[in-house]
């Protein structure tokens, strides 16, 4: 898949992407992307990071 094709598949259902270039360069390595989740269990959000 290519980083725009990956990028456009994240981008479904999310409401926000912080530094959607950076996430662009790293997808654009072809490394594994290694995902963070996040969640506060007072609030009813789920964060996703990426390192």
């Amino acid at each position: 898949m290519q980083p725009d094709e990956a990028l456009a598949f994240l981008k479904q259902g999310a409401a926000q992407i912080i530094s959607e270039n950076e996430l662009r360069k790293k997808l654009a390595i072809g490394r594994p992307l290694r995902v963070k989740l996040g969640v506060d269990p007072t609030t009813s959000d789920i964060h996703l990071g990426h390192s």
